[in-house]
């Protein structure tokens, strides 16, 4: 399934991790029945099927045990907060990256996708709240835009930049 989501071949990797979900049910292997639980989950959010990726996520946490569930850190956490950024719900959102960062301490190591959601979803946040700094927004930002110069995300971030100094 790895192989396959590296690929972004996602039907070919739900495939694969709903096999191997299946064969470590019946040989009762936790950990790698919860990282092909997160896998999928990985691989349904990138398809646009959310609910099924929060369940996945959901089961990964069910049938995890804590010393799994623990090494997991910014690997669960992370693309479930971006699952629910996808979905509209920036709350949900907001507490998966922060739920990370308490337990794993500052996400540096990202990819753009996850930077823009978590630059995103602190923004509409701060338009009720200011403890949150603009540094802190707008560095989120700046990293989508040096990570996948003239994409997509890297369009949308600099709308969000001028956004955030607007309303600043």
């Amino acid at each position: 399934g790895d192989e396959y989501s590296k690929n972004k071949r996602y039907d070919l990797a739900i495939q694969s991790y709903t096999l191997a979900i299946k064969l470590d049910y019946w040989i009762r292997n936790r950990e790698d029945q919860t990282l092909a639980y997160v896998g999928r989950a990985k691989a349904y959010s990138q398809t646009g099927a959310y609910e099924k990726a929060i369940a996945d996520f959901e089961e990964a946490a069910a049938v995890s045990s804590n010393e799994v569930y623990n090494s997991l850190g910014a690997e669960y956490y992370v693309p479930l907060a971006v699952t629910y950024f996808k979905m509209g719900k920036y709350d949900s959102a907001r507490s998966c990256f922060l739920e990370a960062e308490s337990y794993y301490g500052i996400l540096d190591n990202m990819d753009a996708e996850a930077y823009l959601a978590r630059g995103i979803t602190n923004y509409y946040y701060s338009m009720n709240h200011e403890e949150l700094r603009f540094e802190y927004i707008d560095d989120d930002f700046r990293k989508v835009i040096a990570l996948a110069p003239g994409s997509s995300l890297a369009v949308e971030a600099e709308q969000y930049r001028q956004k955030l100094r607007q309303n600043r």
